[in-house]
């Protein structure tokens, strides 16, 4: 019998591997070997499967192919090797029925797809004894995407893995992926010190309870509090959920110390979240005809401009909350002269002032926290995406003044999780290091000065943002069409707006991602606005 592993081989697990390595010492040597089939774009890549089971000791076949010699691209191995005339001379038709013949019983259908394009492919046999089949992983039938709620406009890859900048779909296609989960994976996708503390802590404690103390879970309070300057930390699981607990927060200070005071000034074109309470804070067009009637108490300033603020101000105001960087604004910055001037304006009415760093916090603009690149301290601040670089995890700091929940205010089932707390530990450990963030400010230079050569030489707009959270102003509405084609040549990004194009790669990229990323998002550039000029 004879199985399939995709490209490099490396859906094998790491345990998987260890145990076929370890078994290959006990097996005879005269055993008799069954075929594993690689397929990979490059020979390099089909080369290393063997090393990657352990087996490169053992007999293999390696043959140049072209993808031209499929009648079907849909075609499985199963059908390449059992069912296609008998009268094929291609060598991989042949070389599958010789393999077929000689060394197994039955091809195994993997529904495995082959390359779309016509590039050399190689196509691998390695041979192993019977007693290790059931440890080789092969592909399953794909699931339908009938049975997810339909929120959004998905394309119709499905992607079954990650490995730091990169993505993979299930047909073998690899991405530079510079959307990280929306800044979710600041270090990238399935990073091992992730790995490992996922599988520490999983052998340890999952969830006791929020209602009782976990080890984890105190010592990331006490290295946030630290690291930030704020007292008290909540933990949450979302965005969204942390965000809410800043307005109850805000408005809970408001009833005791600010005789009822519970309105706050947020900003048009802000994000907050996808709850009740945070869409009503959010500035997002249309929104508030969504899901009505809308939850009152907050009014709407404009990002930059002071005079809206202080006419938005009254007796029923407690704070005001904005994002250090609107990202789905398409990456605007508040200016350090704004936030000062907000901060002074709060102490002088005695108003609280929160930043959302949902999606500006754990090193994103280069700093381990958003406000420290102004030099203007909120009262409270969220935190999210990054701060698990992968896991759901958020929280809301608030300094000692107006930290001011009592027993029963706030809660929640995973509150504090100690799994996702050990994950968050290990990640922050990694962004406060002063190296690790010069190194996020030093490739986002890199990458907004490829971004500013791309603008000047197509005659586009500006380029904003910081560290690694940077958007590029298009001249007219075709960032969608500009997404639909770099997803096909191999690049994830974001319209942010239909003018706009948004990029947040993982913090530790590379010179090499970068530069490749900016070689595919300038060929898409000439391709959609100068179609004519790149056949010529």
């Amino acid at each position: 019998m004879s199985f399939a592993i995709d490209h490099t081989g490396d859906f094998v697990p790491t345990e998987t591997r260890n145990d076929l390595k370890s078994r290959l010492g006990n097996v005879p040597a005269r055993a008799q070997p069954n075929p594993i089939i690689a397929i990979s774009r490059r020979r390099t890549d089909a080369c290393l499967v063997p090393d990657v089971l352990g087996i490169s000791a053992l007999s293999a076949l390696y043959l140049p192919y072209h993808p031209s010699h499929v009648f079907d691209r849909s075609d499985s191995v199963h059908r390449l090797g059992g069912t296609s005339p008998a009268s094929c001379t291609s060598p991989l038709h042949a070389a599958v029925r010789s393999a077929r013949e000689t060394q197994t019983d039955e091809l195994i259908d993997t529904r495995l797809p082959l390359p779309r394009r016509p590039r050399l492919t190689t196509v691998a046999f390695f041979f192993v004894p019977p007693s290790l089949e059931r440890l080789i992983v092969h592909h399953s039938p794909l699931p339908s995407f009938e049975h997810l709620m339909p929120i959004t406009e998905r394309p119709a890859e499905i992607f079954v893995r990650g490995e730091g900048a990169w993505l993979w779909d299930s047909a073998g296609k690899r991405y530079l992926d510079w959307l990280q989960g929306w800044a979710v994976n600041a270090l990238g996708h399935c990073p091992p010190l992730i790995t490992q503390a996922l599988q520490a802590q999983s052998t340890q404690l999952l969830t006791p309870s929020p209602a009782v103390y976990n080890l984890p879970a105190l010592k990331l309070a006490e290295r946030l509090c630290e690291l930030s300057g704020f007292d008290q930390v909540f933990f949450g699981s979302t965005g969204a959920e942390v965000n809410e607990g800043a307005i109850k927060l805000a408005r809970k200070w408001g009833r005791t110390r600010r005789a009822g005071a519970h309105e706050i000034i947020t900003f048009e074109n802000s994000f907050h979240g996808r709850n009740l309470a945070t869409m009503a804070a959010s500035g997002k067009a249309g929104w508030d005809q969504l899901f009505r009637p809308q939850m009152p108490g907050f009014a709407k300033s404009r990002l930059n401009d002071l005079e809206s603020v202080l006419q938005a101000i009254n007796e029923r105001t407690v704070a005001v909350m904005l994002e250090p960087v609107q990202g789905e604004a398409g990456v605007r910055p508040a200016s350090p002269a704004f936030l000062r001037a907000l901060r002074q304006l709060c102490d002088e009415r005695g108003l609280l002032l929160i930043f959302d760093e949902i999606q500006t916090g754990c090193g994103r603009l280069g700093h381990l926290f958003g406000f420290q690149q102004s030099g203007v301290k909120p009262d409270i601040m969220t935190l999210g995406k990054g701060l698990g670089g992968g896991v759901p995890i958020s929280a809301v700091l608030a300094q000692k003044h107006c930290s001011v929940f009592e027993y029963g205010d706030q809660g929640g089932t995973y509150a504090g999780n100690p799994l996702m707390c050990a994950v968050s530990l290990e990640v922050l450990e990694v962004l406060r290091q002063p190296d690790f963030l010069a190194h996020v400010r030093s490739v986002g230079r890199l990458l907004r000065s490829g971004l500013e050569d791309l603008s000047t030489h197509e005659g586009l707009g500006e380029v904003r943002g910081a560290g690694l959270l940077l958007a590029l102003e298009l001249d007219d509405e075709a960032a969608p069409t500009l997404v639909r084609e770099c997803r096909a040549q191999g690049l994830l990004v974001n319209a942010a707006r239909p003018n706009c194009l948004r990029f947040m790669p993982r913090l530790n990229s590379t010179v090499e991602e970068v530069q490749h990323g900016l070689t595919t998002l300038g060929a898409v550039l000439r391709q959609v606005r100068n179609p004519a000029k790149v056949a010529a």
